[in-house]
């Protein structure tokens, strides 16, 4: 019996940090360097009557694991199929260099003064200061976890007399996307409020592919088209983004 109880405590030991272990674990391979990180904050800023600014307004930041650092989401290239040459040909003042030691991140931001800026490291999110935390993105693993219809709507301006729509469609972007790896998407660009009418649209349907955040679209014509692909944070299950744009999930 007593050497019962001495083994028995070892063992206890084991599973009570087992937990913590696994917990560890997973904050390292969010963080790992090894892959394209993204990185997403928000932060309530002072809203403006005179300019419409202000509010909510949300940050990027992506690291690549060649210690190169970029403000923002690049719109030219795709995350994934990127490189630091063309994230200084999309926007050089964007772009940093950056060192991770240990619960600090540096980036000096190489084009932009040498400008430097300091993050803390909290779980899988970096601190900048008070009120700006950037979260760890997740990327989309499987295009089997992909299936739905999104909608991306602009509104490019009102009507100039009375009787006409109220506004003015600038682009209206659906895309269905099917578990099976297969999607049709619908532009349509120019129409008015309601209406179709002098609308420029088209159809495209093809195959898709989902590699970390890169989105791949294969149409049937023999074009292939490549996005910067995430599910935004604290609305995974309804908005779906597409180099940045916010496209809704419909119930269709």
């Amino acid at each position: 019996m007593k050497g019962l109880k001495f083994f028995s405590l070892p063992l206890l030991w084991i599973l009570m940090i087992a937990p913590f272990s696994c917990a560890n674990d997973k904050v390292g391979l969010a963080m790992d360097g090894s892959t394209e990180r993204l990185f997403m904050a928000t932060k309530n800023t002072t809203y403006n009557p005179f300019t419409g600014t202000g509010g909510l307004k949300n940050y990027f930041l992506v690291l690549l694991p060649d210690g190169t650092a970029y403000r923002g989401i690049p719109k030219e290239s795709t995350l994934g199929f990127l490189n630091r040459q063309q994230l200084i040909q999309e926007n050089k003042l964007r772009v940093g260099d950056y060192v991770e030691n240990g619960n600090t991140l540096t980036i000096t931001w190489t084009y932009y003064q040498q400008k430097v800026s300091t993050y803390t490291r909290e779980g899988n999110s970096w601190r900048e200061n008070a009120s700006k935390v950037y979260n760890f993105i997740q990327p989309i693993k499987s295009q089997n976890s992909l299936s739905g219809t999104y909608v991306f709507e602009h509104v490019s301006g009102t009507a100039p007399f009375p009787g006409l729509p109220s506004t003015t469609l600038g682009v209206k972007d659906v895309i269905t996307f099917q578990s099976n790896g297969t999607f049709t998407r619908h532009i349509q660009s120019g129409a008015s409020s309601g209406s179709s009418v002098g609308a420029n649209s088209k159809t495209i349907n093809g195959t898709y592919q989902i590699k970390d955040y890169a989105l791949t679209l294969k149409s049937n014509n023999g074009t292939t088209h490549t996005l910067t692909l995430f599910k935004w944070p604290k609305e995974e299950n309804t908005v779906l983004a597409l180099n940045g744009k916010r496209f809704l999930k419909t119930n269709s």
